[in-house]
């Protein structure tokens, strides 16, 4: 009997990036089915700095709300899936780079290693997996939280919220009957032939024929992804049948996000903040490429800057 892999292996958790709370128990890694102890050895307490009880509160915070951001989705997304198939497989795998890539983005924003988080845990709790506690750290540690007594209770809250979320998962998880065996065969978007519609004019129209002369089959708003069979000169053969153009596709190896806001519209900004300039206005559905992730957002090839909250890695 195939074994259901625990829903902390399930991406969106990766104690390895996101360290254990302060003063809990120290964490477990939980990788396709096998549990197994990570205490902090003397070489990683020695990989970080300890850092003041303010940055390392903020950060927890911090860390909590991604998690939870993260978690949300997640559990959205399992509860929206009546069946496991090959789609449902591929987002839990794109969850896991979704908040490797954003934990790696607060961590900078914060100016907070993972080695400081577990070094200063180490200092200020003296857990028995730690090498020593530094008093001092201690001390700091105590009169910050004596002033501030809000601080470790609404961390507590934020745990006792995850939690609710994670066995939540965790029923979906076994409803769905996701198994180790699922992840390791999982699809991958890189390795498939995929292309994407994007049009200058938001849409792509499908041909019978490898040329702009043969009859239109359909057109395609902007977002529409494709598998195609081979590519003919300047045209993919779709395996779903007909010829698009390469000039309205992004190919299979593009760092592609999709336009996917609340309100139908996502506003592109001359800056990587909300009080910059817009410089245009698209619709849900709008595919881009691009560069780089600069905090929260997204540095597109075509110009301007995206935030995260306003797009998907999945083709709508």
């Amino acid at each position: 009997m195939k074994k259901v892999i625990p829903v902390f292996a399930l991406a969106i958790f990766l104690l390895a990036a996101a360290p254990p709370a302060k003063k809990q128990q120290p964490a477990s890694t939980v990788a396709l089915g096998q549990e197994t102890a990570t205490p902090v050895q003397p070489s990683q307490e020695r990989e970080g700095k300890v850092i003041s009880p303010e940055a390392f509160y903020k950060f927890e915070m911090d860390r909590l709300s991604l998690l939870k951001e993260h978690k949300s989705k997640f559990l959205q997304l399992l509860k929206a899936s009546n069946t496991k198939d090959d789609v449902l497989i591929q987002n839990i795998v794109d969850a896991n780079k979704s908040i490797v890539a954003d934990f790696i983005a607060l961590t900078q924003k914060d100016n907070v290693t993972g080695g400081d988080y577990k070094r200063t845990m180490c200092a200020t709790t003296g857990a028995p997996y730690c090498r020593e506690a530094d008093p001092e750290a201690q001390k700091a540690d105590q009169e910050y939280t004596s002033r501030h007594p809000e601080f470790p209770q609404n961390i507590k809250a934020g745990q006792s919220e995850l939690t609710n979320i994670e066995e939540q998962i965790s029923n979906e998880v076994k409803r769905l009957k996701i198994t180790a065996d699922d992840l390791v065969r999982a699809p991958s978007n890189k390795n498939a032939n995929a292309i994407y519609c994007q049009s200058a004019d938001g849409k792509c129209n499908i041909r019978s024929l490898p040329n702009s002369a043969s009859s239109v089959i359909r057109t395609d708003q902007n977002g529409a992804a494709y598998e195609f069979k081979t590519k003919i000169g300047e045209w993919y053969e779709l395996k779903s049948g007909g010829y698009i153009h390469k000039s309205v596709v992004f190919d299979k190896n593009a760092n592609v996000i999709f336009c996917q806001s609340p309100d139908g519209s996502c506003n592109i900004r001359s800056l990587p903040n909300s009080s910059s300039d817009i410089f245009r206005t698209d619709k849900n559905g709008q595919a881009y490429e691009f560069k780089n992730k600069v905090g929260e957002w997204y540095e597109l090839k075509s110009g301007g800057y995206i935030h995260k909250k306003m797009v998907s890695e999945t083709a709508p």
